[in-house]
């Protein structure tokens, strides 16, 4: 039996980057179908074996499949959510845009269904925050609204349970990054 060498860091992000964007680059492509069908089932756990081809050689330890598998089933769903390449985006900031488009101004304290979605995140567990998330993610790209699929990764890689100060930070930062104003 052999035993697999634990990744450093940066082989790690390394590994789910290279998944994104893999994702990206097959997800368009014609005759895709199949691909994209295979990975979106991956949302869901008892569905995600046919993702698992695609997806489960990205994961360097047994704590970011799931994550890996989410974040992938959303990716190549949403053809119409083109990646946001630039510099300093995040995943907040496309929620945001979603806002401003469908509502006409930025979030601010009068709560409507994109704004109530985006402040119950932190509270949820993974499996639900992605499938909220997925859902947000069909808002976009009906409005045509990038998205940052690389911080959607790394948002889902460090969900946690919510109970330690990092994984609270990261859920925390959607929100903040959704009302605030810079980019």
């Amino acid at each position: 039996m052999t035993v697999k060498a634990q990744a450093t860091p940066a082989q790690a992000a390394e590994a789910w980057r290279a998944m994104v964007s893999m994702v990206l680059a097959r997800r368009g492509q014609p005759g895709s179908g199949a691909f994209r069908s295979d990975v979106r089932r991956g949302i869901y756990a008892h569905s995600q074996h046919w993702a698992l081809a695609h997806v489960a050689g990205y994961a360097t330890t047994p704590f970011e499949l799931p994550p890996l598998l989410r974040a992938a089933a959303i990716t190549a769903e949403h053809l119409r959510a083109p990646q946001d390449n630039a510099e300093r985006a995040r995943l907040g900031h496309a929620l945001r845009e979603l806002h401003r488009r469908r509502n006409g101004t930025p979030p601010n304290a009068v709560m409507n269904s994109i704004s109530r979605r985006v402040t119950i995140l932190p509270s949820l567990p993974l499996e639900q925050a992605a499938q909220s998330l997925d859902s947000l993610v069909a808002f976009c790209a009906a409005e045509r609204v990038p998205v940052n699929f690389y911080d959607l990764t790394k948002t889902l890689l460090r969900w946690g349970k919510g109970l330690s100060p990092a994984s609270v930070a990261v859920r925390q930062a959607v929100i903040t990054d959704f009302y605030s104003s810079s980019k």
